[in-house]
């Protein structure tokens, strides 16, 4: 008896085996035709990309929309920040009492248009400016409990870069309200340099007419000493326009 080992074994077909005849050749026809209607892998991913906006035409179309609502809706209903700017010129001087004693030896301090510039924002001259009538109780400054602080903080100061002249900027929803605190600040500016410059003088007169006391003073003993002189020394004090009388008819007689 012969016996016969099955060798048969499960076996699935795949589109590789419809390109492969019984001869074990590749069948060209098959290959051709499974490449039929495959685009190129550019034209693929354009497509693609197009075929995914499209999908989502209405999610981009909502989302412009809510955007632009957004815009207009924070354009109406933004609150306007108005800026008033003013300028000032400043300049560096003595009292004209000693300035002409001091001509050529004061000169201008670098930063001297920097520290004016701080010294505009400084607490005591703001506090001046919102000590002055109506100032304080302006729309800008409602429900600040600290508005020097608040002042402080949004007045800018700029120097000129080729000039001496300070800029004072302040930003307010009210326009009219914007300029008037600038002007303001600055006007007590101006005051406590005046008032400074008056107490600067007044000492400087002070000062002056201490010295004349004391050079009066000094002169009235001079004089004092040289008449003491002349008591004690009778002969030298009988004077001519020529000079002394008695060495003149000294001389003549010798």
């Amino acid at each position: 008896m012969e016996v016969k080992a099955d060798t048969t074994h499960g076996y699935k077909a795949d589109e590789t085996d419809d390109m492969i005849d019984q001869n074990g050749n590749r069948n060209p026809i098959a290959e051709a035709g499974s490449n039929v209607g495959a685009p190129p892998t550019g034209e693929l991913m354009g497509e693609s990309l197009i075929q995914v906006m499209w999908r989502s035409r209405w999610t981009l179309l909502i989302a412009v929309v809510l955007f632009l609502v957004i815009g207009l809706i924070y354009i109406t209903k933004a609150t306007p920040i108005y800026t008033s700017t003013s300028r000032i010129y400043v300049e560096q001087s003595g009292p004209r009492i000693i300035r002409e004693m001091e001509e050529g030896v004061m000169t201008q301090s670098k930063n001297y248009l920097y520290t004016q510039a701080e010294l505009l924002r400084s607490a005591p001259i703001l506090a001046a400016a919102l000590d002055t009538p109506g100032i304080r109780q302006m729309q800008t400054f409602a429900g600040f409990d600290n508005p020097v602080g608040y002042l402080k903080k949004t007045l800018e100061t700029e120097v000129g870069k080729k000039d001496d002249i300070i800029s004072a900027s302040f930003n307010s929803p009210y326009p009219a309200e914007a300029a008037q605190i600038v002007n303001t600040v600055v006007d007590c500016y101006i005051t406590y340099q005046a008032t400074r410059k008056r107490s600067t003088s007044a000492e400087v007169l002070k000062i002056l007419q201490s010295e004349q006391g004391r050079r009066s003073k000094e002169l009235n003993e001079k004089l004092a000493a040289m008449m003491d002189f002349k008591k004690g020394n009778i002969a030298l004090s009988f004077e001519s326009k020529q000079g002394n009388i008695v060495i003149d008819r000294l001389e003549r007689l010798s």
